[in-house]
C-alpha cells in the first residue's frame, strides 16, 4: 500500500459535533427500544442508519453515530394518540 502523494488524494474527515459520540448496539437498542432483530431488519430495508466499522475483517466492531440515531428518531411519525390532552375545565 502506498501513501498518497498529496493531501488532495485524501478524503476529508468530517469532524463530529461536540456532543456526538459512537454508540454500541446495546446503547442504540436502549435509546430506540428496538430489538436486535428489528434494528438489523430496518438497516437492511434502509430505514435505519448503518453503523461505522471500527475493526478489520468480518468480526470487526461497529458503532453508530449518536447524532444519526437521534436524527432517525426525530423523523419518526407522531402517533395520533400522542397529542397532549387539554386540561379539564373548571365547572
Amino acid at each position: 500500500m502506498s501513501l498518497p502523494e498529496s493531501t488532495d488524494d485524501v478524503s476529508p474527515v468530517t469532524p463530529l459535533a461536540d456532543d456526538d459520540r459512537l454508540l454500541r448496539r446495546g446503547e442504540v437498542m436502549e435509546i430506540t427500544s428496538l430489538s436486535t432483530t428489528e434494528l438489523y431488519r430496518r438497516m437492511k430495508l434502509g430505514d435505519f442508519p448503518r453503523p461505522r466499522k471500527l475493526g478489520a475483517g468480518h468480526n470487526g466492531s461497529v458503532r453508530w453515530l449518536r447524532s444519526e440515531v437521534l436524527a432517525w428518531m426525530s423523523q419518526l411519525p407522531v402517533s395520533a394518540g400522542a397529542t397532549p390532552s387539554a386540561a379539564p375545565e373548571a365547572a
